[in-house]
């Protein structure tokens, strides 16, 4: 359960783990996961020479992929946050185990379609959106919570020369300058709790 569907159920979170519960489902979660992407994100912003470019975000990155001269920034290869705690998330519960199945909830299609292509010869590994999990399940869609549990601001803390942009209208103006040490890139504008699959 990712922590956009988190925040938006924090009134009854338990509630909502027993639904699924009751359902046949176990709630699974996977700590550490943030620090490792940003210790990763940490050594690629101390060892580059060109503004490395936040990959956190599959359309953010897509966006930048089609529209930015690549030789000037640094885009690296790392895994959003959700891909990671579902590559741990598999190890422990599904690789050795045939008979079970491990969903991972998305805040948007993007994300989803990221962990079906990276997982694609992986049996036992499936990915949703929230709103289909809510469909499939019989759930009660929560609303959109107002602020993100996944704002701007993730790399405030390893480097005080940080663009922080998200909405697709600053996209568009926010390549001018290069002086940045890393570019933030969040499309959803306010973060992930604005996704479609939430």
């Amino acid at each position: 359960m990712n922590p956009v569907v988190e925040k938006m159920y924090k009134k009854d979170l338990d509630g909502l783990k027993n639904n699924i519960r009751k359902k046949g489902f176990k709630v699974v979660s996977a700590g550490g996961q943030l620090e490792q992407v940003k210790n990763k994100f940490r050594n690629e912003i101390m060892n580059s020479k060109k503004t490395v470019l936040d990959t956190r975000c599959p359309v953010a990155v897509d966006y930048a992929n089609k529209n930015i001269d690549k030789d000037k920034y640094n885009i690296p290869k790392i895994e959003p946050i959700l891909i990671h705690t579902a590559r741990y998330l598999y190890e422990f519960y599904i690789k050795d185990m045939k008979k079970d199945k491990l969903i991972i909830t998305t805040p948007c299609k993007a994300l989803e379609k990221l962990g079906e292509d990276i997982f694609k010869n992986k049996p036992g590994i499936e990915f949703y959106t929230w709103l289909e999990v809510c469909d499939k399940l019989n759930i009660d869609v929560a609303s959109k919570c107002n602020l993100s549990p996944i704002p701007l601001g993730f790399f405030r803390d390893i480097s005080e020369n940080v663009l922080e942009i998200s909405g697709e209208n600053k996209f568009n103006e926010s390549f001018l300058k290069e002086e940045y040490d890393v570019i933030e890139m969040l499309y959803c504008l306010g973060g992930c709790n604005n996704g479609d699959g939430v």
